[in-house]
């Protein structure tokens, strides 16, 4: 049974959403999209994904009709008429010939609670660059092929996602979120100018480490530091932190703390008490 879905102000059949061919949308990936998860009918970073929709959507000169609020009205009906309690919703706006096509779709999600998320997942270093200087680097685009292509590269070859650095060699990202390592206890990510996306996750992740005392650094970061590192996670609004278990098939070591918890770990706990806060 397919799932209804929003298109330009109305509730139909998900295989009955049609774009133009022609539209700029269609033909240069010319639109943007966020993908959340909302836990009985809460989803904490909600706002914030709107903002960013908002945001991108004016720099790139896409018409976005939508309130904030009529667009969270419109997911909360979606979640009811399709019958969800976990849900993925993905929010698309794509650029057309008179204004702008508009996209909201819920289905069910499976929160990640299995021995991948406790012990880590392998990623491989891509040989593909993001370029930091790209003017579409901070924004989620709908032109999301390159991020779509290495991702395959990388489960082709037996690994969960590719981590991708830029053109002088730093850190970026992985294909499906934000990188972040912890070395003496201190958690490092790469900084937005070299060509990471602004995630939400990212700086809630940030947020948080500040909030239970650990020192945050954003900055330019080499592979080598990366494979030195005592902890390696990524981050995603569907995940919230996965740890990484080994890049390239070099086995990251976990060091405990005294609390018999990993900093990696102590976050993990810390970002899923947003959630029952909101419950």
């Amino acid at each position: 049974m397919q799932n209804k879905v929003f298109f330009n102000g109305k509730l139909i059949l998900s295989n009955q959403a049609r774009l133009e061919a022609g539209s700029p949308g269609t033909r240069y990936g010319w639109g943007v999209f966020e993908t959340l998860r909302l836990s009985d009918n809460k989803s904490v970073l909600l706002s914030k994904h709107l903002r960013r929709l908002r945001r991108s959507s004016k720099v790139l000169g896409i018409q976005l009709k939508y309130s904030s609020y009529e667009i969270t009205k419109t997911i909360l009906n979606l979640i009811s008429i399709n019958h969800l309690k976990d849900a993925r919703i993905r929010i698309c706006v794509w650029k057309n010939k008179i204004g702008a096509d508009f996209y909201i779709e819920a289905n069910s999600y499976q929160p990640i609670i299995n021995k991948k998320y406790k012990e880590g997942i392998g990623l491989i270093l891509s040989p593909q660059i993001i370029p930091s200087f790209s003017m579409l680097t901070e924004h989620k685009t709908a032109n999301y092929l390159f991020h779509q292509l290495v991702y395959n590269w990388a489960k082709n070859r037996g690994f969960d996602d590719a981590l991708i650095i830029n053109e002088k060699g730093d850190l970026v990202e992985v294909t499906r979120g934000n990188i972040f390592f912890i070395s003496k206890h201190r958690l490092y990510t790469p900084k937005l100018s070299c060509g990471c996306l602004p995630g939400v996750t990212r700086e809630a992740v940030i947020n948080l480490a500040k909030k239970i005392g650990i020192k945050v650094e954003e900055g330019n970061f080499s592979v080598k530091e990366l494979f030195a590192a005592q902890e390696i996670f990524f981050t995603n609004s569907l995940i919230g932190i996965m740890p990484v278990k080994k890049i390239k098939g070099s086995k990251i070591v976990q060091i405990r703390t005294v609390f018999n918890l990993t900093v990696t770990e102590r976050l993990q706990k810390v970002y899923l008490k947003l959630w029952k806060k909101v419950s």
